[in-house]
């Protein structure tokens, strides 16, 4: 009787120990609730976002006009359909059931505010509407994230390059395109490319220093129309003089206006290109200017080339 009575007060107070630590445990983790949005906002609202990662990155971007920028020293178009793209899936981010609460966790899978991969701040005018700081990664397509103002971790459908704060990403790749359609001539420093009357385009050579058949000339028209863009630098390249190594020339649009183009070596197998409707220099990858400089520096070789005939014939016929 007395044992059977010691394992029921046993079997009691397991129950209530375990009782106990369930609602302590759940205490603890906040109330999972299905179809809840992790960051409750509206995209259209957001007017400044800010992203900065654990490496010192720190980017930040201001919608003017329904158009997105960087904001820098000057105002750098971005890609407005990534940062959009960005904001939608935030939004339609659910929250999911917590894997941790605790500040040693959040230094652990580094969303705490001082050990984090990334941080990501909703702006709305002067408001921070949403602050989320995201970590590690405990899977494909999967990243820890934890709200600013709440200390659960959870895991979201997200890659980390969604929300990384590397600049390349980040900015319109797109900003020197310009319709072909749109060109009328090119002059070069030896040469000029001249659209005719059919739309095709001629060759006008100084000193017959080049030698391009028409399909080869709008080649390098399409070219220079058709550039993306990696990066960009202070333009340190205003005056009058050209450093060295840079080469220019001008390009004339239908409409009657010119735009001059400014080109150097930049570093990595890429080249600064300044062009006069920007207000900064943009870094262009190498292989795209390749066959351009290729035929104007070519050029310029034989043109100089053929001065120094004429200047010896000069001398030659002086001297007789």
């Amino acid at each position: 009787m007395r044992k059977g009575i010691v394992v029921a007060a046993i079997l009691l107070m397991t129950q209530v120990g375990l009782i106990v630590a369930l609602k302590s445990w759940n205490s603890e983790l906040h109330p999972y609730v299905p179809d809840t949005a992790f960051a409750p906002f509206q995209p259209q609202n957001i007017d400044g976002v800010n992203l900065s990662d654990g490496d010192g990155n720190d980017l930040s971007f201001q919608k003017k006009n329904g158009q997105w920028f960087l904001v820098h020293e000057v105002m750098v178009p971005a890609d407005d359909a990534r940062i959009e793209s960005l904001l939608a899936k935030i939004a339609g981010l659910k929250k999911g059931l917590a894997v941790a609460t605790s500040g040693s966790a959040a230094d652990r899978f580094q969303v705490s505010e001082e050990n984090y991969d990334e941080r990501l701040v909703l702006k709305a005018g002067a408001s921070d509407i949403v602050t989320i700081f995201f970590g590690t990664s405990p899977g494909f397509r999967q990243i820890h994230a934890r709200l600013a103002e709440s200390s659960a971790i959870t895991v979201v459908p997200l890659e980390k390059h969604e929300v990384g704060a590397q600049l390349e990403g980040w900015i319109d790749r797109d900003i020197l395109k310009l319709d072909v359609d749109t060109v009328d001539r090119i002059t070069f420093e030896t040469f000029s490319l001249d659209r005719d009357e059919d739309g095709g385009w001629g060759v006008f050579s100084h000193n017959q220093s080049i030698a391009l058949d028409p399909a080869e000339a709008g080649s390098l028209v399409e070219k220079l129309c058709d550039l993306t863009v990696h990066g960009f630098v202070k333009d340190d390249e205003a005056g009058e003089s050209l450093p060295e190594g840079v080469i220019e020339f001008i390009m004339m649009l239908k409409d009657g206006s010119s735009l001059t183009w400014r080109i150097r070596p930049g570093d990595e197998d890429a080249f600064v290109l300044n062009r006069s409707d920007k207000e900064i220099s943009f870094k262009v990858s190498g292989w795209q200017l390749e066959e351009v400089l290729e035929r104007i520096q070519g050029s310029k070789e034989l043109d100089e080339q053929k001065e120094e005939e004429e200047k010896s014939n000069g001398e030659t016929d002086a001297g007789s």
